[in-house]
C-alpha cells in the first residue's frame, strides 16, 4: 500500500483537529467549552457511566485531582452528571448530562449529517468494513491500557 493507509489517518486526525478546534472558535463563539473541556466531554459520550473520574486521571496519569477538577467545572457548568454506583457508593460514574446547554450539540448534528452522506456513497456493506475497520484501530491505539489493567 505504499504508505497509503497512514497517509490517512494523519489526514483525518489533521481534519479532526481542525474541526474541532474549528467549532470551538468559529461555530460556538457563545460556547463555554475549552478544547479540554471538548476532550472530557467526547471521552465520556462515547462510553456513559463506563468512567468515574479517578478511572480517567488512570488512564491518562495525571493526577486524580486535576480530573475531578475539569470534571467539577464540567458540571457545574451543566454539561455531566455523576451517577453514585449501586454496588460501591463511594464511586461516582460519569455521564453527559440530556439537559446539557445546547452547544455541545452541533457535533451532534454534524455526526448525523456525516453519516447520511457516507452510506449514501458507500452502501452499508462497505460501511460496516470501515466500522470494522475504525473498532480495530481503537483497540490497538488503547492495547496499552488494556496490558496495563492486566498487570494490576
Amino acid at each position: 500500500m505504499n504508505g497509503k493507509l497512514i497517509k490517512a489517518m494523519h489526514k483525518i486526525r489533521h481534519d479532526t483537529a481542525f474541526y474541532e478546534l474549528k467549532r470551538l472558535y468559529v461555530f460556538d463563539k457563545k460556547s463555554r467549552l475549552s478544547y479540554h473541556d471538548t476532550l472530557y466531554l467526547n471521552i465520556i459520550e462515547s462510553h456513559p457511566n463506563k468512567y468515574t473520574s479517578s478511572q480517567i486521571a488512570d488512564l491518562l496519569k495525571i493526577t486524580r485531582p486535576s480530573v475531578t477538577e475539569k470534571i467539577n467545572q464540567l458540571c457545574k457548568k451543566g454539561y455531566i452528571l455523576r451517577t453514585q454506583s449501586e454496588t460501591d457508593k463511594r464511586l461516582f460514574y460519569l455521564s453527559i448530562n440530556p439537559d446539557s446547554p445546547k452547544d455541545y450539540e452541533i457535533t451532534a448534528g454534524y455526526e448525523k449529517e456525516m453519516e447520511r452522506e457516507i452510506l449514501e456513497k458507500f452502501g452499508e456493506e462497505k460501511v460496516n468494513v470501515f466500522c470494522e475497520v475504525i473498532e480495530f484501530m481503537s483497540e490497538l491505539m488503547f492495547e496499552d491500557f488494556k496490558e496495563e489493567k492486566e498487570n494490576e
